[in-house]
């Protein structure tokens, strides 16, 4: 059975390298073999904006919706706290869950909708 399991981790060891070595692009999962690709490509849509010559950005499918939020605020120049991301008709509130997970696929659209600024308390009178 010891040598069944060296013979097939040699194996894969083997056949991701060789993967590699056609697509630097292939992102191969050590839990198996896995393949997402490359990076995908969304377009991003501002709220009240129509979806012409928008901004895109590309992630990695295994990128955390959080990241994906992260990498919208810096395109926008946008606090991405204040940020809610739409796709597919439904918002992506799940911040832990990727890209993959999310079932964003190669050009899809995110639309973007602002959250009010949170507003401090006043400070108290001294």
């Amino acid at each position: 059975v010891c040598r069944c399991i060296r013979l097939l981790k040699a194996f894969l060891h083997d056949s991701e390298n060789k993967m590699r070595l056609q697509d630097a692009s292939l992102d191969i999962s050590k839990h198996g073999l896995r393949l997402r690709g490359g990076g995908v490509t969304l377009r991003i849509v501002p709220q009240g904006q129509s979806e012409g010559g928008q901004p895109q950005i590309t992630v990695n499918p295994n990128y955390t919706l959080h990241h994906v939020r992260q990498e919208i605020g810096k395109e926008l120049k946008e606090d991405p706290r204040l940020l809610r991301m739409i796709a597919k008709g439904a918002e992506l509130m799940d911040d832990t869950k990727t890209v993959a997970d999310a079932r964003l696929s190669q050009g899809d659209v995110i639309h973007i909708a602002k959250r009010p600024a949170i507003a401090r308390p006043p400070d108290p009178p001294s």
